[in-house]
C-alpha cells in the first residue's frame, strides 16, 4: 500500500508539472546526419597569432590562422569586410604556407552577409589556394555560386580596437584546368567560428 501511494504521488508530480496551455516535451539527443564530403586532408594551424578559426572542413574538425580587414569604401555607401585563413605545413625551422582562403563580402556592421560574386576571372573576391613546398600552387578553387549558404556573420566588431568576430560558410569548387590529384573536388567550411585582429 506505501508502495501505491508513492507511485500515485509520483504520477501526480509528473501531471501537474505541465498545464493544458504548455507543451511538454521530452529533451532528446540532437539527430546526427552522417557526413557525404570528400576526405579533405587537415593542416597545421599555425602559431595563431592575430587569430584563430575554428570549424569543420568537409566534416573534419579544422583549426587554423586568421586575420580579418574592414575598410570603408569611399565611392560607395557599403564597407568592405575581407577574412584571411591559412594552414601551415611544419617544417621544423618555421611554418610553410598550406592553405590560403580568403572571402570577402560589403558589410555594413554586425549581422549577416553575402559573399561577394567574383567580377571577372583576373578580380575574383573568393579563393582557396593550396600550396606546395611553401610558394608553388597545388590546386586553386573558385567559390562555388551554386551555393546558397556562402555567408558570412559579423557578431561583434571594432573598427577602434582593430577586432572582429563571427562565423562563416562557403563552398569551393576545384579548378579542373590542373588539378593536383591529392585534394577533393569539392570544399566545404561549415561551422567556421572566427575571432581575428584587424593589423
Amino acid at each position: 500500500m506505501r508502495n501505491l501511494g508513492c507511485i500515485f504521488i509520483l504520477v501526480c508530480v509528473l501531471l501537474s508539472s505541465c498545464s493544458h496551455d504548455e507543451q511538454c516535451t521530452i529533451p532528446v539527443d540532437p539527430i546526427e546526419y552522417p557526413c557525404h564530403a570528400e576526405y579533405a586532408r587537415i593542416f597545421h594551424p599555425g602559431e595563431m597569432q592575430h587569430g584563430r578559426v575554428a570549424g569543420l572542413k568537409n566534416c573534419r574538425p579544422f583549426v587554423a590562422s586568421a586575420v580579418s580587414g574592414f575598410k570603408v569604401i569611399d565611392t560607395t555607401d557599403f564597407d568592405f569586410f575581407g577574412l584571411q585563413i591559412t594552414t601551415y605545413e611544419d617544417w621544423g625551422n618555421f611554418f610553410a604556407n598550406k592553405e590560403i582562403l580568403i572571402i570577402n563580402s560589403f558589410a555594413t556592421g554586425i549581422g549577416s552577409w553575402p559573399l561577394l560574386p567574383d567580377i571577372s576571372e583576373q578580380l575574383r573576391y573568393q579563393t582557396y589556394q593550396v600550396m606546395q613546398d611553401h610558394d608553388v600552387f597545388e590546386d586553386l578553387y573558385y567559390i562555388d555560386t551554386s551555393y546558397a549558404f556562402n555567408i558570412i556573420h559579423i557578431t561583434a566588431i571594432d573598427t577602434a580596437a582593430k577586432y572582429a568576430e563571427g562565423w562563416f560558410e562557403c563552398r569551393f569548387i576545384l579548378d579542373l584546368s590542373q588539378p593536383s590529384g591529392r585534394n577533393p573536388d569539392t570544399v566545404l567550411f561549415s561551422q567556421c567560428y572566427f575571432e581575428a585582429e584587424m593589423p
